[in-house]
């Protein structure tokens, strides 16, 4: 994930549809009583507190301390830790690892990718949602083209985003031995809101 530090006073407030469209992941995780799953960048912990309800004995992570100290005081009840997707210490701990709205934060991806599949124990889950390919591309292209015209163009590894196509990231979980039995790259028009975000 980036090295920005995260608000999540903010977060609740101005971006609060990223968790709520991520309600619908819940119903692709399928998640059985008992389970022990894994909440990859769990942000403020309302999803995991979803997972938890629906009878799982969940972990919630984040790389970001503010939203783990945030995530634990509106859910003491569950687990949260500080822990960075590229340096999961886990080995075959979780039925699932669940994850909304964090990976296409998190870089180099097949790191992320061979520690969640290290994660899973044999025949556990993954299920996430991701930014894809031609994500925010109006806005990226505008401010790449912005800071280029100001004598300071962006280089690649200054891109804090990775939006893969479905085949790119299909074929990057299957080197990491995930077998993809469902994946889709779908359209999601979201409106800014906020000073400056047409909202």
């Amino acid at each position: 994930m980036s090295n920005s530090t995260w608000n999540p006073s903010l977060y609740d407030s101005a971006h609060s549809f990223v968790w709520k469209h991520g309600q619908s992941l819940l119903e692709l995780a399928s998640v059985r009583d008992g389970e022990r799953v894994l909440d990859l960048g769990c942000g403020t912990g309302h999803l995991t507190a979803k997972l938890a309800e629906a009878g799982a004995r969940v972990l919630g992570v984040d790389k970001s301390p503010e939203m783990v100290v945030q995530a634990k005081a509106t859910y003491p009840h569950i687990a949260f830790d500080v822990t960075d997707a590229l340096t999961l210490p886990f080995d075959n701990e979780f039925d699932l690892v669940f994850s909304n709205a964090t990976l296409h934060w998190v870089k180099p991806p097949k790191k992320a990718a061979a520690g969640i599949a290290r994660a899973l124990k044999p025949g556990g889950r993954l299920v996430l949602e991701m930014g894809g390919k031609g994500n925010i591309a109006k806005i990226t292209s505008a401010l790449f083209k912005a800071m280029a015209d100001a004598g300071r163009p962006v280089t690649n590894g200054e891109n804090p985003w990775y939006f893969p196509s479905v085949s790119e990231y299909s074929t990057l979980l299957e080197a990491k031995g995930l077998e993809v039995v469902y994946a889709v790259l779908f359209d999601r028009p979201t409106t800014l809101e906020g000073e400056g975000g047409g909202g």
